[in-house]
């Protein structure tokens, strides 16, 4: 039995009792609220039941649960013009979110809900949605924080993603063989078409469904510039890009030559004396510099060393007019040192690239003695006095700036030999390849090697140290038959056009140093 007491300390406020239907709680708005822990209301301005715990009032409500979506494969293109995604279940109210969640739980929020019913809700899918990350959950979240989620509510029929960038994607020249590819994925691997959208390819090119232009460039004036748009399809899903191709006259100047490798076809222009390279587009190049060769020395002399190497496998080379100055080699002389190589340089007045010119080998004649010099390659020192002994020094920097860009490890020089003051024998002089090496006879030596490249279309050897004199006339090897050696009482010379040393004089009463061999220039690139 109950007391009367209990009874008296049980409390109803707002309570009003319409009939047999139910009790009425007490309904007021937020602003409304009571202050009493325990209190049971309904929240009219939320339209939910809540009750007053020591923290404040909670709301006391049902999850949401979802149960199904109109569309379980959304395309791309639907999303990119405002897709809104029906999601069906039960316990909806005012107030409810909705996220988009992916495979790795990366959150959408949908920046658009509707509630159209306690079962419907209608979701704007976002336009960042990562397609790439489907299948997609979709939770929906209530005002108080409860949530129901289905998984694998969704997945994305993607467009195509380009990986070729927007923009010019070759420079060619007329008459040549164009074959060049523009490329997309899709996420979904569904196989992609590409064909021209908007705009023209050059006249003679056309590209196929798998995005590979091929053809003849045109013949042109100058240069021009065709600006095209490429469709992507893949599915119902299309992606559109902007490209351009440029075409431009043939270059000039040089010796002009052609020749195929690997199924490549390449033009190389070939300056063995100064002349001008006329460039009409922006292009990368394959480029050889090489500095004239130093003079070998006098008397007993040292190698004249190798002119300075500039190799770079790809620059870019701008249009214009680019001047091409060849290094003429040392000249030999016949009771001192000769003269060092000149230096090899290519510019168009903003950009240049300098091959520095190759130091002169030392010299001993009769009791007097004379130093090798510094130079892209260092001349060799020769056998008398110690103020002779000394190498010359590389100067050629193994990283080459033309003033804008610097390209890595595409400079070569090297030292000459030392003296060591064994009678009528010298060193050689250095070689972009390499420092000079001993041969039988140990203080005569070789000139440093040269280094090898296929730039023109065979292998030649350029750069290569003059080797050094001696009194024995069965020393006349010259370091891959292009630097100096002797030939009697004198140095030969070396080999023209690639910019090696000369050979040192022998006799040491009267032998003249041989000349270093003049420069080059080398411009090669795709046709």
């Amino acid at each position: 039995m109950t007391k009367a007491r209990d009874i008296a300390d049980f409390k109803f406020e707002n309570i009003v009792d319409t009939g047999t239907e139910g009790t009425k709680l007490a309904s007021g708005t937020t602003a409304q609220r009571g202050s009493t822990t325990g209190q049971f209301r309904f929240n009219s301005t939320t339209g939910k039941f809540e009750g007053r715990n020591a923290s404040g009032f909670v709301s006391i409500e049902v999850s949401p649960i979802v149960s199904s979506v109109n569309n379980t494969n959304i395309t791309q293109a639907q999303i990119d013009a405002g897709f809104d995604l029906v999601i069906t279940g039960n316990n909806f109210s005012s107030g409810d979110t909705v996220k988009f969640i992916a495979n790795d739980d990366t959150e959408f929020t949908s920046p658009t809900t509707t509630i159209n019913s306690a079962t419907q809700i209608s979701a704007r899918v976002t336009s960042t949605i990562d397609a790439t990350k489907e299948p997609y959950k979709v939770q929906v979240i209530s005002a108080g924080g409860l949530t129901g989620i289905l998984n694998n509510a969704f997945n994305i029929d993607a467009k195509p993603i380009y990986t070729t960038a927007s923009g010019n994607i070759l420079n060619t020249f007329e008459g040549s063989s164009v074959n060049t590819s523009i490329v997309a994925t899709d996420p979904e691997s569904d196989a992609i078409t590409f064909a021209v959208q908007s705009g023209s390819l050059p006249t003679g090119l056309s590209i196929s469904s798998g995005g590979v232009i091929t053809g003849t460039a045109p013949s042109v004036s100058g240069s021009e510039t065709s600006n095209f748009t490429i469709r992507a399809t893949s599915g119902t899903n299309t992606t559109d890009r902007a490209f351009n191709i440029v075409v431009g006259d043939q270059p000039t100047g040089g010796t002009i030559s052609t020749y195929s490798s690997g199924g490549v076809n390449y033009r190389v222009h070939t300056f063995t004396s100064s002349g001008s390279l006329v460039y009409p587009i922006d292009n990368a190049v394959s480029i050889l510099i090489v500095a004239g060769g130093g003079a070998g020395g006098a008397g007993t002399g040292g190698g004249g060393g190798a002119g300075g190497l500039i190799y770079i496998p790809s620059y870019n080379l701008v249009s214009g007019t680019w001047t091409c100055t060849i290094g003429n080699g040392g000249i030999g002389d016949s009771t001192d040192v000769g003269t060092a190589g000149e230096n090899t340089i290519f510019t168009n007045g903003s950009r240049t690239l300098t091959a520095l010119g190759g130091g002169y080998g030392g010299a001993t004649e009769d009791t007097s003695s004379y130093s090798s010099s510094s130079g892209g390659s260092g001349g060799g020192g020769t056998d008398y006095y110690d103020a002779a002994n000394t190498a010359g020094a590389a100067t050629q920097p193994a990283n080459t700036s033309d003033g804008v860009n610097t390209y890595n490890s595409t400079g070569f020089g090297n030292q000459g030999g030392g003296g060591d003051n064994i009678p009528q024998t010298a060193w050689g002089g250095g070689g972009a390849g390499g420092y000079p090496t001993s041969t039988a006879q140990p203080a005569c030596t070789y000139g440093g090697d040269g280094k090898q490249y296929d730039i023109s279309g065979s292998n030649a050897y350029y750069a290569a140290g003059g080797q050094g004199g001696t009194g024995n006339p069965s020393y006349v090897n010259r370091t891959n038959n292009i630097g100096g050696s002797h030939t009697g009482s004198n140095g030969t010379a070396g080999v023209a056009n690639t910019g090696s040393g000369g050979g040192g004089g022998w006799s040491h009463s009267s032998g003249t140093g041989g000349n270093g061999g003049s420069g080059i220039i080398i411009i090669r690139y795709v046709v």
